[in-house]
């Protein structure tokens, strides 16, 4: 009965949800579903938004299709449905750990026959990702030294660079990362994640999630995992302090490109050690130098944000791990040579 009920609820999308080509069906807590086919470079709103009483409903009959139940202590659900014998990926999460209403994710797996997929090279021909990285970066350091701190922030974005803010107390850290945001193109599909709402992207497609650190349900490191399963095109965490170091990592090392995250360090060298010694909190097997240059080779550019007599500003663009001597090197605490441009 709960499977007839939950087809009758998808029924309602349409045409959309039995088209071949459809990848991904997402329902804000706003109301408005966006939609992902082949072919789509971004998401897309669909239709009417729905009531806060028909996403709930939906939610929890995707639930009881799986055997399972929501609640506030068990806010998130991830389950495999059927619909119309197709599988789909399906993930709930209701308040308090996202803002505003229920969030659905909906991800369709492939029905096309595998003679219609065709595979080819994605800039037309062979390329190492690692020379591309190498060539933005160099390119950065261009703009950097150029004294256009805007136009730096518009190449991180425009770019996909993952980033870390990095900065003392009461340095403008989140002012910092809401202006890094504003930058972002409105198609974009962004999930946040924060103790408290204060990012506040102004994009049409945002969720926003509330982590709880004194409950596991809710925790940075459970809700990070989650947005894995948002189809996010930034994920953004307000900030890293523990376990959810690693997830975060390991976010950005899956197809996540362009995420950021804000770190309480003085230097962006101290940064890296501070993300280090997070991310190992987990028990990873890796020794410290290992989660080192884990991190050099996942972070790309570190925004170090400062104080100076009452001022506030950004202090450095600091690239981890890089090697090449453009005569911006500054020395780290590891007696390592990273290229680090000062902003004006």
């Amino acid at each position: 009965m709960a499977a007839s009920y939950l087809e009758a609820s998808l029924d309602r999308f349409g045409s959309e949800v039995l088209r071949d080509n459809t990848i991904e069906i997402c329902i804000n807590p706003d109301g408005q579903v966006w939609g992902e086919f082949q072919g789509d470079h971004f998401m897309r709103a669909l239709g009417s938004p729905l009531s806060q009483t028909e996403i709930k409903d939906l939610g929890n009959q995707i639930a009881s299709a799986a055997s399972t139940t929501l609640s506030t202590k068990k806010p998130i659900v991830s389950v495999s449905i059927l619909y119309r014998d197709r599988p789909i990926r399906a993930q709930v999460i209701q308040p308090p750990a996202v803002e505003g209403g229920f969030s659905i994710s909906l991800r369709f797996f492939s029905s096309l026959p595998l003679e219609a997929i065709k595979l080819g090279f994605l800039y037309g021909k062979e390329r190492s990702l690692e020379s591309l990285r190498r060539e933005r970066n160099a390119a950065l350091r261009n703009v950097v030294a150029s004294g256009d701190i805007g136009a730096a922030l518009q190449f991180c974005v425009e770019n996909k660079l993952n980033m870390i803010v990095s900065g003392g107390t009461s340095t403008g850290k989140t002012v910092a990362a809401r202006k890094i945001l504003s930058l972002i193109p409105p198609e974009e599909r962004i999930i946040t994640i924060e103790e408290a709402a204060e990012l506040r992207p102004e994009q049409p497609n945002v969720v926003t999630l509330i982590a709880d650190r004194d409950t596991d349900a809710r925790s940075a490191d459970v809700l990070l995992a989650s947005t894995l399963r948002m189809r996010p095109d930034r994920i953004v965490l307000g900030e890293v302090r523990g376990r959810e170091a690693m997830t975060f990592l390991e976010a950005i090392n899956t197809g996540h490109g362009g995420s950021l995250t804000t770190l309480h360090a003085e230097t962006p060298q101290l940064a890296v050690r501070r993300l280090a010694i997070a991310a190992l909190k987990t028990d990873v097997p890796m020794t410290y130098a290992d989660m080192i240059d884990y991190i050099e080779g996942s972070i790309d550019v570190i925004i170090q944000a400062g104080r100076h007599e009452g001022a506030r500003g950004i202090t450095e663009f600091f690239l981890p791990g890089q090697t090449t001597d453009l005569n911006l090197d500054t020395v780290d605490g590891r007696g390592n040579k990273s290229p680090s441009v000062a902003a004006e």
